[in-house]
């Protein structure tokens, strides 16, 4: 079975992204959601969440791993696509209230770690960076303090 192919772009978008957010934007408000449907929801992200949580703690990068592929398989059937606007349809529905949750707990879980790894990059990216810099002026006073003396 091939991999399921999710670019480090649509990665950083992701996690970028607020799974609460659209959910109320996109599901709640326009579908007059009863409310024993969200509390539904709510409790399958709750108790979801109380499992990540128990899992992270045996391995936290096999872990983050097993979430990825979880984000890949809601990216490639279409639930993130369409969850984020980012597919073609107008017509989002919820089959089932409590797995809708615990897709939430999972993406927030991946989202999270995801965002820690994303900003590590950038800082040790701008680190260096800053390093060089240094280098390049500690070596161009080097050479004038060399050619002063002559």
């Amino acid at each position: 079975m091939p991999i399921i192919p999710l670019s480090k772009e649509e990665k950083e978008l992701y996690a970028k992204l607020d799974f609460h957010f659209f959910l109320v934007t996109n599901f709640y408000e326009p579908l007059n959601t009863a409310q024993q449907n969200k509390d539904l929801v709510t409790k399958g992200y709750a108790e979801t969440l109380v499992q990540i949580n128990k899992g992270k703690k045996s391995n936290r990068y096999q872990y983050h791993l097993f979430l990825e592929g979880y984000i890949r398989k809601m990216h490639d059937g279409g639930l993130l696509p369409l969850h984020f606007n980012l597919s073609g349809q107008n017509n989002p529905t919820i089959l089932n209230y409590e797995e809708y949750g615990r897709n939430w707990a999972y993406f927030d879980a991946w989202a999270k770690r995801e965002r820690w790894i994303n900003w590590k990059a950038k800082a040790s990216k701008r680190i260096i960076e800053i390093g060089a810099l240094i280098g390049y002026v500690l070596g161009a006073i080097q050479l004038y303090n060399f050619i002063a003396q002559y």
